[in-house]
């Protein structure tokens, strides 16, 4: 049987502490929160994959190809456009690593990454864009400061439904301190 994976990154207990505040100032905003255990960042977008096994042993060869590093996020807002608004995310400056780390897990997997761009963004909520119409607020862009260690990444799995989607992780995979 098909699983529906992904690759991502998770975020720390400590900033899932800092994102569930903010979230409180908008929880009159009529979205889908995502919950604490499903924040994640993701870096390779879902397929279906028969041999999960196989996508496992080959992920963990990868360990000690990458070494940890921090991401930042800069601004909440509503995305990924002003004129047609589904999400809402924090976004960031795309560390090069974060990009490699991609790349890296792509080309070990035989997946080819996306063409456009990588652009660091982690998703808080999700809503339609004909409910966005009657939202209390129109305009969202604040400034945050917040940061986190990437210390690994993850094989997540995805269950999709009505209320929408609930992620597992398969498995983690720490990244090691290498000499350059």
């Amino acid at each position: 049987m098909k699983r529906r994976v992904f690759v991502a990154l998770g975020i720390s207990h400590e900033l899932a502490k800092v994102i569930n505040a903010w979230k409180e100032r908008y929880s009159r905003l009529p979205v889908r929160w995502l919950s604490s255990k499903n924040l994640h960042i993701t870096i390779i977008p879902p397929w279906y994959e028969g041999n999960v096994r196989r996508l496992v042993e080959t992920l963990q060869s990868l360990e000690n190809h990458a070494k940890p590093f921090q991401i930042e996020f800069k601004k909440v807002s509503f995305g990924p456009s002003q004129r047609s608004p589904r999400l809402v995310w924090a976004k960031g400056d795309t560390p090069h690593r974060i990009v490699a780390l991609r790349d890296g897990i792509a080309a070990a997997l035989g997946i080819h990454p996306e063409p456009r761009p990588f652009t660091l963004h982690l998703t808080l909520a999700r809503f339609r864009l004909e409910e966005f119409r009657s939202f209390p607020i129109q305009r969202l862009s604040q400034e945050v400061d917040w940061s986190d260690d990437v210390t690994s990444f993850r094989l997540m799995e995805s269950h999709l439904s009505p209320g929408g989607a609930d992620y597992t992780i398969v498995e983690q995979f720490p990244l090691h301190w290498r000499d350059e």
